[in-house]
């Protein structure tokens, strides 16, 4: 069910497969390229899902997406079905992944799942995407939302 929902948002086979092959050409391990193309296909999933949606102002986040319950539970699900392999290519990169919108979108929508050392990784990639696009301070950002994350 939640496939039917979210299928508008992910990649269709044929756009795997080129980006997989697009990657493979750079000469890296097949565990290396597997895995790039894997966390890039989350990446895309969360931009297309931001892009078309509606958005509202959030007091912590950047925005709030509009999404129905049906949506919001296949999001949930599909977050939470990739949540350890996520993590794990986040933890494993020199740098964080600078523009994913995954960062807030795990922090939004399985905040409840995930335990402190998650949710620290997961707010520094959100603050890290926040200072790229907005080039400016986010230390007063930070503070809220780690309050309302029970990080401090």
């Amino acid at each position: 069910m939640s496939n039917i929902v979210l299928s508008k948002y992910l990649l269709s086979k044929s756009e795997v497969i080129i980006l997989w092959l697009n990657n493979y050409e750079f000469g890296e391990s097949l565990i290396d390229v597997t895995n790039w193309t894997k966390f890039a296909i989350m990446d895309e999933f969360a931009q297309r899902l931001v892009m078309c949606n509606e958005k509202e102002p959030d007091e912590y986040f950047r925005f709030r997406l509009l999404l129905n319950e049906s949506e919001e539970n296949a999001i949930r699900d599909y977050l939470s079905k990739n949540r350890f392999f996520a993590l794990k290519y986040i933890c494993t990169r020199k740098s964080f992944e600078p523009y994913t919108h995954l960062y807030q979108l795990y922090l939004q929508y399985l905040s409840y799942e995930l335990n402190e050392i998650e949710k620290s990784i997961l707010l520094d990639g959100y603050l890290h995407m926040l200072a790229d696009l907005q080039a400016n301070n986010i230390g007063q950002k930070r503070i809220m939302l780690e309050r309302k994350l029970n990080l401090k």
